[in-house]
């Protein structure tokens, strides 16, 4: 091939990245604009106002916590409090929505002292179950795990397709599963690996039924997606993995919403 060929098909190759950079742009500003929209849907036409969170100091867990960038995305999510929640027709039927919920679950959980177990926490959790289903469908890792807990149900449950074309930009699963990311490194960061896997044990006994929280800690710990790597424990049902979601994120902001550089107690 002749330089000038050669200067040609380079010319090509970088049109392409260019066409192809911009395009992911384009949709993601769509995106942005479209998920704005939802959340005056939210709040009755109105733009939504960021919850308030205390000042931690420089260093302190609590302030790398709440300055991870998909905490700060539900910081200014519509409260679930004051929310005028559309229905859950209209949630199940458009991924945007799907993403302000839960936005609006993490604010409620971290900023908004709601708790996994708050009946509006709970209610909106319900609403998402199927669309979390349909999202564990679409991961390689949880998909021979949800069939074989429908082939062998605890209880019955109903079937949700496959769906071709899954947006993963709004999963739920993914999303509650990022903010839960961002709180585990908020602890293990700081301080010696083993002391604070300890702590982060103790407090997420009880957060996922069945399994010890050792057990627990130790998958979220080595975990790029934690809410994935639940399932494999095989103790839940996949319209629980959403709700147990909450709790363990419910656990470790109740560990990590302090001043202290450490969640391990310090010795005088």
């Amino acid at each position: 091939m002749s330089r000038v060929s050669n200067f040609q098909a380079e010319g090509r190759r970088q049109l392409r990245w260019l066409a192809a950079t911009h395009a992911v742009d384009r949709a993601q500003e769509e995106h942005r604009e479209r998920y704005e929209e939802a959340c005056r849907e939210w709040c009755g036409g109105e733009e939504p106002f960021a919850a308030l969170a205390p000042w931690w100091a420089e260093g302190a867990i609590g302030r790398r916590l709440v300055e991870s960038p998909y905490l700060g995305i539900a910081q200014e999510a519509p409260s679930l409090r004051t929310a005028d929640v559309p229905p859950a027709t209209v949630i199940v039927s458009d991924s945007v929505h799907w993403h302000v919920a839960a936005d609006v679950l993490i604010r409620a959980v971290v900023f908004d002292e709601m708790g996994a177990g708050h009946p509006s926490v709970r209610s909106l959790a319900d609403v998402l179950a199927p669309v979390a289903q349909a999202e564990l469908r679409r991961s390689p890792g949880a998909r021979a795990w949800l069939l074989r807990q429908e082939r062998h149900p605890r209880r019955l449950m109903p079937r949700f397709p496959v769906l071709g074309a899954f947006p993963a930009l709004d999963a739920p699963l993914v999303i509650v599963g990022l903010s839960i990311r961002a709180a585990i490194d908020a602890v293990t960061d700081s301080g010696p690996g083993g002391e604070e896997l300890a702590v982060l044990s103790q407090a997420l006994d009880g957060a996922m039924p069945g399994v010890p929280g050792s057990v627990v800690a130790s998958v979220l710990a080595e975990s790029a997606n934690p809410l994935g790597a639940l399932t494999i424990l095989g103790a839940l049902q996949p319209s629980e993995v959403l709700g147990v979601g909450l709790a363990v994120l419910s656990a470790l902001v109740g560990l990590i919403k302090t001043d202290a550089a450490s969640a391990t107690p310090q010795v005088a």
